[in-house]
This record gives structure tokens, sequence and C-alpha cells, in this order.
């Protein structure tokens, strides 16, 4: 349906790019969102030899334990960051479910080499 596509627009930036890992940063951007909702926003960090991927940032939040004691001060879930990690894939699956390009996309070697590891689709 050509409204859900209307409603969602991503934005994906290479924060850096070595040769065997790179970081990008996605944002969803949702221009008529109420003032509380806001809009998800992570960098991962990919690597490129394993061909995994792993959140490092969530809403500006960086270092996620791989295992929380509850209670704690900040009321994470015990696998807070396993949940992140499943919520990167889903959100990575709308993305290229509902994600439309209204630009030229234009590769460099460190761009093909994302789209080579799978994380970066050219048809996009």
């Amino acid at each position: 349906n050509g409204e859900e596509n209307s409603n969602l627009s991503f934005c994906v930036k290479v924060v850096e790019c070595f040769k065997y890992t790179s970081t990008i940063e996605i944002t969803q951007c949702t221009p008529q969102a109420p003032d509380y909702f806001k809009n998800p926003e992570m960098q991962i960090r990919v690597y490129h030899d394993a061909s995994t991927a792993e959140v490092v940032s969530y809403q500006h939040i960086r270092y996620f334990k791989s295992r929380y004691e509850m209670p704690n001060p900040d009321m994470y879930q015990p696998d807070e960051k396993q949940q992140l990690n499943v919520f990167l894939g889903e959100w990575l699956n709308l993305c290229l479910s509902r994600g439309v390009s209204n630009r030229s996309l234009v590769f460099d070697e460190q761009v093909l080499s994302l789209k080579q590891a799978g994380v970066v689709d050219a048809e996009i």
C-alpha cells in the first residue's frame, strides 16, 4: 500500500569503514509523529569477515552489557542487548520491505564492500 511507504523514511549513514568492520547509523524519520514519540536511531557494527552485525548504540546509549541483574537502576531487561539485536533484525527487514529511495545511490569502495557483506542493497 502506497500510504504505508509514504510515512516511513530511513537515513543510512556509513560512520566508519575499515578492512574487517564498519559502523553504520540508521535513523527512522516519522515527520508527523507526536512529540512524545522518539524515532529509532541506532549505530550498528558490521563484521565483514563473520557476516554479522550488532547494535553498539541505541537512542544515543552505548555499551550495553550482555546480561543485567534484576532489578537495576536503568530498568534494563536481563537480556537487553539480545533484545536490541533482535529489534535490529526486525527493523532492517522493515527497511527492506518498505524502503524506497528517492535519490540515486553513489557507491565507493567502502559501500561496495558493505554491499558484498549483504549490509547495503543496491536496489534500495
